[in-house]
Protein backbone atom coordinates (compact mmCIF):
# COMPACT_ATOMS: atom_id res chain seq x y z
CA UNK A 1 0.00 0.00 0.00
CA UNK A 2 2.43 2.27 1.00
CA UNK A 3 4.72 1.74 -2.27
CA UNK A 4 1.57 2.65 -4.43
CA UNK A 5 0.96 5.74 -2.30
CA UNK A 6 4.84 7.21 -3.03
CA UNK A 7 4.24 5.77 -6.96
CA UNK A 8 1.21 8.22 -7.36
CA UNK A 9 2.84 10.98 -5.41
CA UNK A 10 6.03 10.63 -8.03
CA UNK A 11 4.22 10.68 -10.77
CA UNK A 12 1.85 13.72 -9.83
CA UNK A 13 5.26 15.17 -9.27
CA UNK A 14 6.01 14.31 -13.04
CA UNK A 15 2.64 15.50 -14.02
CA UNK A 16 2.86 19.30 -12.03
CA UNK A 17 6.58 19.86 -13.56
CA UNK A 18 4.78 19.23 -16.98
CA UNK A 19 2.14 21.46 -16.00
CA UNK A 20 3.79 24.32 -14.16
CA UNK A 21 6.96 24.72 -16.58
CA UNK A 22 5.05 25.70 -19.76
CA UNK A 23 2.68 27.79 -17.79
CA UNK A 24 5.25 29.83 -16.04
CA UNK A 25 7.17 29.96 -19.88
CA UNK A 26 3.85 31.10 -21.02
CA UNK A 27 3.79 34.03 -18.00
CA UNK A 28 7.17 34.68 -18.51
CA UNK A 29 7.01 35.05 -22.34
CA UNK A 30 3.69 36.57 -22.69
CA UNK A 31 3.42 38.76 -19.59
CA UNK A 32 6.83 39.76 -18.12
CA UNK A 33 8.58 40.12 -21.13
CA UNK A 34 6.47 42.54 -22.79
CA UNK A 35 5.34 44.23 -20.15
CA UNK A 36 8.86 44.83 -18.13
CA UNK A 37 11.31 44.70 -21.55
CA UNK A 38 14.46 46.54 -19.97
CA UNK A 39 14.48 44.16 -16.75
CA UNK A 40 16.35 41.12 -16.58
CA UNK A 41 15.44 37.79 -17.94
CA UNK A 42 13.39 35.84 -14.87
CA UNK A 43 14.89 32.70 -14.58
CA UNK A 44 11.52 30.56 -14.95
CA UNK A 45 12.89 27.29 -13.48
CA UNK A 46 14.67 28.03 -10.43
CA UNK A 47 12.04 28.29 -8.29
CA UNK A 48 10.75 25.43 -9.19
CA UNK A 49 14.16 23.41 -8.81
CA UNK A 50 14.34 25.12 -5.44
CA UNK A 51 10.88 24.01 -4.00
CA UNK A 52 11.93 20.56 -5.88
CA UNK A 53 15.03 20.23 -3.90
CA UNK A 54 13.23 21.24 -0.70
CA UNK A 55 10.66 18.65 -0.85
CA UNK A 56 12.45 15.89 -2.66
CA UNK A 57 15.87 15.44 -2.00
CA UNK A 58 15.86 12.27 -3.13
CA UNK A 59 17.08 10.73 -6.51
CA UNK A 60 13.53 10.76 -7.69
CA UNK A 61 14.08 14.76 -7.15
CA UNK A 62 17.52 15.18 -9.08
CA UNK A 63 15.51 14.00 -12.21
CA UNK A 64 12.74 15.90 -11.66
CA UNK A 65 14.57 18.95 -11.54
CA UNK A 66 16.49 17.74 -14.77
CA UNK A 67 12.97 17.40 -16.42
CA UNK A 68 12.31 20.82 -15.56
CA UNK A 69 14.96 21.71 -16.91
CA UNK A 70 15.25 19.95 -20.03
CA UNK A 71 11.31 21.71 -20.57
CA UNK A 72 12.71 24.91 -20.45
CA UNK A 73 15.89 24.17 -22.70
CA UNK A 74 13.00 22.93 -25.36
CA UNK A 75 11.43 26.52 -25.19
CA UNK A 76 14.31 27.95 -25.27
CA UNK A 77 15.47 26.24 -28.26
CA UNK A 78 19.26 27.01 -28.84
CA UNK A 79 20.75 24.27 -26.78
CA UNK A 80 19.11 21.35 -25.73
CA UNK A 81 21.04 20.44 -21.82
CA UNK A 82 22.65 23.74 -20.52
CA UNK A 83 19.60 24.69 -17.93
CA UNK A 84 18.62 20.59 -17.61
CA UNK A 85 22.68 20.27 -16.30
CA UNK A 86 22.25 23.32 -14.28
CA UNK A 87 19.34 22.51 -12.99
CA UNK A 88 20.68 19.20 -10.95
CA UNK A 89 23.24 21.60 -10.31
CA UNK A 90 21.58 23.98 -8.26
CA UNK A 91 19.30 20.89 -6.88
CA UNK A 92 22.06 19.05 -5.72
CA UNK A 93 23.08 22.58 -3.68
CA UNK A 94 19.53 22.99 -2.19
CA UNK A 95 19.32 19.20 -1.33
CA UNK A 96 22.45 19.77 0.91
CA UNK A 97 21.89 22.96 1.98
CA UNK A 98 18.21 21.48 2.81
CA UNK A 99 19.16 18.88 5.10
CA UNK A 100 21.46 21.55 7.61
CA UNK A 101 19.33 24.33 7.19
CA UNK A 102 16.46 26.01 8.07
CA UNK A 103 15.10 26.42 4.40
CA UNK A 104 11.27 27.72 5.33
CA UNK A 105 12.80 30.81 6.48
CA UNK A 106 12.04 33.78 4.25
CA UNK A 107 16.08 35.27 4.95
CA UNK A 108 17.12 31.93 4.29
CA UNK A 109 15.07 31.15 1.07
CA UNK A 110 16.57 34.85 -0.21
CA UNK A 111 20.09 33.84 0.47
CA UNK A 112 19.90 30.37 -1.17
CA UNK A 113 17.75 32.22 -4.24
CA UNK A 114 20.69 34.39 -5.24
CA UNK A 115 23.30 32.06 -4.61
CA UNK A 116 21.55 29.26 -6.61
CA UNK A 117 20.58 31.91 -9.25
CA UNK A 118 24.20 32.81 -9.75
CA UNK A 119 25.39 29.00 -9.61
CA UNK A 120 22.57 28.22 -11.95
CA UNK A 121 23.68 31.24 -14.23
CA UNK A 122 27.22 30.17 -14.33
CA UNK A 123 26.82 26.54 -14.57
CA UNK A 124 23.87 27.45 -17.90
CA UNK A 125 26.78 29.55 -19.22
CA UNK A 126 29.64 26.60 -18.65
CA UNK A 127 27.21 24.24 -20.06
CA UNK A 128 26.65 26.71 -22.99
CA UNK A 129 30.18 27.54 -23.80
CA UNK A 130 30.94 23.90 -24.56
CA UNK A 131 28.61 23.96 -27.60
CA UNK A 132 28.55 28.13 -28.56
CA UNK A 133 32.02 29.29 -27.72
CA UNK A 134 30.73 32.81 -28.51
CA UNK A 135 28.12 32.99 -25.86
CA UNK A 136 28.55 35.34 -23.58
CA UNK A 137 27.00 37.08 -20.66
CA UNK A 138 27.76 39.81 -18.28
CA UNK A 139 28.52 39.84 -14.80
CA UNK A 140 25.58 42.71 -14.09
CA UNK A 141 22.88 40.29 -16.25
CA UNK A 142 24.00 37.61 -13.65
CA UNK A 143 23.37 39.80 -11.02
CA UNK A 144 20.53 41.51 -12.10
CA UNK A 145 18.88 38.30 -12.83
CA UNK A 146 19.93 36.67 -9.73
CA UNK A 147 18.30 39.86 -7.84
CA UNK A 148 14.57 39.35 -10.08
CA UNK A 149 14.67 35.70 -9.58
CA UNK A 150 15.07 35.65 -5.91
CA UNK A 151 12.30 38.09 -5.60
CA UNK A 152 10.01 36.09 -7.77
CA UNK A 153 11.36 32.93 -5.60
CA UNK A 154 10.31 34.14 -2.05
CA UNK A 155 7.05 35.31 -3.80
CA UNK A 156 6.61 31.51 -5.17
CA UNK A 157 8.12 29.06 -3.70
CA UNK A 158 5.98 28.36 -0.79
CA UNK A 159 3.42 27.77 -2.96
CA UNK A 160 5.27 25.87 -5.26
CA UNK A 161 6.83 23.83 -2.38
CA UNK A 162 2.69 22.90 -1.07
CA UNK A 163 1.81 21.79 -4.33
CA UNK A 164 5.02 19.51 -4.62
CA UNK A 165 4.90 18.41 -1.06
CA UNK A 166 4.10 14.59 -1.07
CA UNK A 167 1.73 15.41 1.25
CA UNK A 168 -0.33 16.79 -0.89
CA UNK A 169 -0.34 13.77 -2.89
CA UNK A 170 -1.36 11.29 -0.50
CA UNK A 171 -5.05 9.99 -0.89
CA UNK A 172 -7.02 9.31 1.85
CA UNK A 173 -6.84 6.23 3.55
CA UNK A 174 -8.39 3.86 2.11
CA UNK A 175 -10.09 2.06 5.46
CA UNK A 176 -11.52 -1.50 5.01
CA UNK A 177 -14.93 -1.60 5.15
CA UNK A 178 -16.56 -2.71 8.20
CA UNK A 179 -18.22 -6.37 7.90
CA UNK A 180 -20.98 -7.38 9.49
CA UNK A 181 -20.28 -9.88 12.23
CA UNK A 182 -22.60 -13.19 11.98
CA UNK A 183 -23.88 -14.30 15.20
Amino acid sequence: MKKNAMNSSIGRLFIAILVIVPMMAIVQAGILEPLLPSFPNLNIVLPLVIAIASVQPTPVGALAAFLAGLLSDIGVGLVLGPQAGASVVVWLLIALVSNRVYVESRATLVILALIASTVFSLARLAFTLQFLPSATQSVVSIIGEATFTAIVTILVTPALRSLLSPKSFESQRDFPSRRRSTL
